[in-house]
């Protein structure tokens, strides 16, 4: 582990971030899924964990209707007021650090995703900025390319990022990595990746995977499809490469090691019926099934599910519990196991939603991270990062 640096003055420069970045790598993943059990309440969840869905999703109310404060002969009820779950503000000035957000955005295929991943990032950065100090007391400036979902996009963003002089790049993730991570840790930019789907995210020097992602997902999932008994499991995946890809290369490993067998099912993305699919991996003997999609496909798939009358076992992933999805599907949602990496309590997650209420109040956010994954995933992209600063001499 690397001293941890001096004040930081002068350009925040990329060099400096990889070193504080590496001098606290230990903090960040080596999270396990895990599998937790739940209460039919509203998606409470772990992190990085696996659970079941109770998608009625009704909020129960728990008080007993009791009040803070005393009462009595001679005294006066009191009840204190409530914290702001923003906490006290703490405005940051001076010359803006810039960092760069990288999304799949610009591709038909799963643009509205990183549209909300975008939307994320923003209000992190507004958050950011006046309540966390920004960067080293500094205004964030956020830099932001759609890579198209394709490699030349993904070299196109990295070297766009080099030009810009970002301090860092984030993202929540993308099946470019090999295209991109290079470029950027190359010129020395700190590459902090929500999943790190590539040899290149994982083990390149200035390169920072905040959790298991992806590949902790389909550990997850095999692990408990090992416990439960299942002795073939078929994954349906949108064919675009930072899914299909990730699940066909990873996927085998991790179930062969479970000792369950797997199956990778493709289908284009916007698909309306996936029931041809579910059929096939059903009739193919697969004792459980799961979903790695955006919202449209998730739609799909338990469509298709409805439609066959299926009772298998079914694992999702967070665009499956969307708003949309639940008001639509929600009873076909129920029981599906999940996999997360957010938290369904806590006061990270009532920041969450006080943060999305201050920042987007004329947006239709659900306040639930949960449910708001694709939201979530922007604003963790970017807080994961501020946060490794908060503590540090100078910040």
């Amino acid at each position: 582990m690397v001293d941890a640096p001096g004040p930081l003055t002068g350009r925040l420069g990329g060099e400096r971030v990889s070193q504080i970045l590496e001098a606290d790598r230990g903090d960040w993943g080596g999270h396990v899924h895990h599998v937790v059990h739940h209460a039919p309440r509203r998606l409470l969840t772990a992190l990085l964990a696996l659970v079941l869905v109770a998608a009625a999703c009704g909020d129960d109310d728990d008080s007993d209707g009791a009040t803070g404060g005393t009462s009595g002969p001679g005294t006066t009820e009191t009840t204190a007021p409530a914290e702001d779950p923003l906490g006290e503000p703490d405005e940051a000035s001076g010359e803006p650090v810039k960092i760069g957000l990288i999304t799949e955005g610009g591709s038909e295929e799963i643009g509205s995703q990183s549209a909300l991943t975008e939307q994320g990032a923003e209000i992190a950065v507004q958050y950011a900025n006046e309540y966390l100090g920004g960067i080293a007391g500094r205004p964030i400036e956020l830099f932001v390319c759609g890579n198209r979902a394709t490699p030349a996009g993904a070299q196109d963003c990295a070297n766009q990022m080099v030009g810009q002089e970002v301090v860092a790049v984030v993202l929540p993730f993308t099946g470019f990595g090999e295209a991109a991570a290079p470029i950027i840790t190359g010129a020395g930019i700190a590459y902090v990746t929500a999943s790190g789907n590539s040899a290149a995210e994982l083990t390149a020097p200035n390169a920072f995977a905040v959790t298991g992602g992806y590949p902790g997902t389909l550990g997850a999932f095999a692990q408990h499809a090992a416990d439960q008994g299942f002795g073939k499991f078929a994954m349906v995946v949108i064919d675009v490469p930072s899914a299909s890809q990730a699940a066909q290369q990873l996927g085998g490993i991790v179930f062969g090691n479970a000792g369950v067998e797997f199956e990778v099912v493709v289908a284009p993305p916007g698909s309306p019926d996936l029931t041809p699919q579910l059929q096939a991996a059903v009739g193919g003997g697969a004792d459980a099934i799961g979903v790695t999609g955006d919202v449209t496909f998730c739609s799909s798939f338990l469509l298709a599910y409805q439609t066959l009358g299926l009772d298998v076992p079914k694992y999702v992933i967070g665009p499956c519990v969307d708003r949309t999805v639940i008001d639509s599907l929600g009873s076909v949602l129920e029981g599906s196991y999940l996999a997360t990496n957010s938290s369904g309590g806590g006061e990270d997650v009532e920041t969450y939603g006080a943060m999305v209420e201050r920042y987007a109040p004329d947006e239709d956010i659900d306040p639930d991270p949960v449910v708001s994954a694709g939201v979530n995933a922007g604003v963790s992209a970017v807080l994961n990062f501020v946060a490794r600063w908060r503590g540090w001499p100078g910040t």
